[in-house]
């Protein structure tokens, strides 16, 4: 290899994470995760993947800038699900680490500046209800997904790491359905969620009792 093409190799690899380099410089699996629970994990990145353009596409037909974010928003963690994933998948890092998602508390706080912006329109939104329903079941899809995935895995750290994206999918699937609620009562006078109503803590509480009786 001549000087020019090595010093572009390193200026390339420089220019990655350090979970792409170290799936460049160790490829394959890590010692402790079984190959059966590989097969699910490389599915789970297509998945993942998958639902960040999913989301990408959902803000670049928004209605209003309010709802690109969240969308955005969504895009954003469903890539960060996937980096945690790849991490369980090439690191030499025993646990992946998951950001925890405020996806309901930034939904409801636009909802609030919503409610009192004499400028807001809806009616755009109404159109697409079906496309934020249609996105509010897949969430519900993809949490049963993940929580099954998390029964069948046989590496506690993969089961441990499905159970908190399958937490964070309900966080998902919570915002898209006030998202939902939201829109859908615009001609009969606003649908005011509360976030003291909203129970954010029933999927938390599943999380945490199927975690102490499925991750050992």
């Amino acid at each position: 290899m001549s000087r020019v093409q090595t010093a572009s190799v390193m200026s390339f690899m420089l220019g990655l994470s350090r979970t792409q380099r170290s799936a460049i410089l160790k490829p394959g699996l890590r010692s402790y995760v079984a190959p059966a629970d590989i097969k699910v994990i490389d599915w789970l990145l297509k998945v993942e993947k998958d639902g960040h353009n999913y989301y990408r596409g959902l803000a670049a037909k928004a209605p209003n800038k309010e709802f690109e974010y969240i969308f955005t928003m969504l895009a954003n963690e469903e890539k960060k699900h996937y980096d945690a994933i790849q991490q369980m998948r090439f690191s030499e890092d025993v646990q992946a680490k998951l950001e925890e998602s405020a996806i309901v508390a930034t939904t409801l706080n636009i909802f609030e500046k919503l409610k009192v912006d004499p400028d807001v329109d809806l009616l755009a939104a109404k159109h697409q209800v079906a496309l934020f329903e249609e996105a509010r079941d897949l969430e519900a899809r993809n949490r049963a997904e993940y929580l099954q995935r998390a029964r069948e895995a046989t590496d506690p750290e993969v089961k441990k790491l499905f159970v908190q994206i399958a937490l964070e999918e309900q966080k998902h699937y919570t915002a898209l359905d006030e998202l939902v609620k939201f829109v859908s009562g615009f001609e009969e006078g606003w649908h005011s969620p509360n976030k003291d109503q909203v129970d954010q803590k029933a999927p938390v509480e599943q999380a945490a009792k199927f975690e102490a009786e499925n991750v050992h």
